[in-house]
């Protein structure tokens, strides 16, 4: 084992070594810890499955990588680890059954980078997924913007990706709350993504938390924001609100995975002639609760009542 390796900087050479999510390398970890499973990696003496995981940087860079990400730090985004017993915001971590377990057998996150204020626990203690189409019509937009208003207002944190549509109309209502938010990207946090939210998502990091399971250097692509989607879906500990979504929608596999969390999943319909619409309407189908106002998801959702105070 390598004697010069603390627990936080074996799990950013974790991160630099593999492609999440890696879950024969999740695996190698529960089984000899964070520590000796980082030096393996230093060593490049990995079993088999965990070598498919690799990314391409070689083992002698890997060192110095995660050194130069954690010095970044100082002033730029700070990496949480399961170690973290106060930030770290999965509680599942602790289970002695299969603790890298989420749902539909995907795994957690080797460590998260966090860029901005706050404890990310806390926020996504209070979290709840406003979600939707990219191409959302303006009745999608005014609903997120509205819902992301209320909802912070009532002492919920948004959460989602901040793409375009939906869920950054709902970035922007909970901000114009002065309240904070949560957004998971699928890139390295040097990278805003995408360019046209760069100054939404400056103002998220000063009221509340970008989170990505991706070192600096990496670039956004779908693979990624398929994967990412289990991070999101897991940090929305008040469900998800799916404002529009088409049937071919990724937002129908958020809402999917938020479910098999155990979390109710809401959906707001709309014109039955609206293609924008037509996931939203097979999700009610299927159980989601319907939406007509910001009062329904307060009551079912089991979150924080709304604030009386001014």
């Amino acid at each position: 084992m390598s004697s010069h390796l603390g627990v936080r900087l074996a799990r950013a050479v974790l991160v630099r070594a593999v492609h999440a999510p890696a879950s024969a390398t999740v695996a190698l970890v529960d089984q000899v810890g964070p520590i000796e499973a980082a030096d393996r990696f230093l060593r490049d003496c990995v079993p088999d499955a965990v070598r498919a995981e690799r990314t391409s940087l070689p083992s002698a860079s890997l060192l110095e990588a995660a050194q130069r990400d954690l010095a970044g730090a100082l002033d730029g985004p700070r990496l949480v680890i399961p170690e973290d017993d106060e930030e770290w915001p999965f509680a599942q971590q602790d289970s002695p059954r299969e603790p890298h377990t989420f749902v539909e057998n995907t795994v957690y996150p080797l460590a998260l980078w966090v860029h901005g204020t706050g404890s990310l626990r806390d926020l996504a203690n209070r979290s709840v997924a406003l979600i939707g189409s990219r191409a959302a019509s303006s009745y999608g937009e005014h609903i997120a913007s509205e819902f992301g208003y209320g909802l912070a207002t009532a002492g919920m944190v948004i959460v989602n990706s901040a793409s375009y549509g939906v869920a950054g109309a709902a970035l922007r209502g909970a901000l114009s709350a002065d309240h904070p938010a949560l957004v998971v990207q699928f890139n390295g946090l040097d990278v805003s993504y995408p360019a046209g939210h760069t100054r939404l998502l400056s103002h998220v990091r000063d009221n509340g938390l970008v989170v990505s399971e991706y070192p600096a250097g990496t670039v956004p692509s779908r693979t990624r924001k398929l994967a990412s989607s289990r991070v999101l879906a897991q940090l929305a500990s008040y469900g998800a609100v799916v404002v529009e979504a088409s049937l071919r929608s990724e937002t129908l596999r958020i809402a999917d995975l938020v479910h098999q969390a155990g979390r109710t999943v809401f959906a707001v319909p709309g014109p039955i002639t609206s293609s924008t619409s037509s996931g939203s309407h097979r999700l009610i189908q299927h159980g989601a609760r319907l939406v007509t106002e910001l009062g329904d998801v307060l009551r079912y959702s089991g979150g924080p009542e709304r604030s009386t105070t001014s």
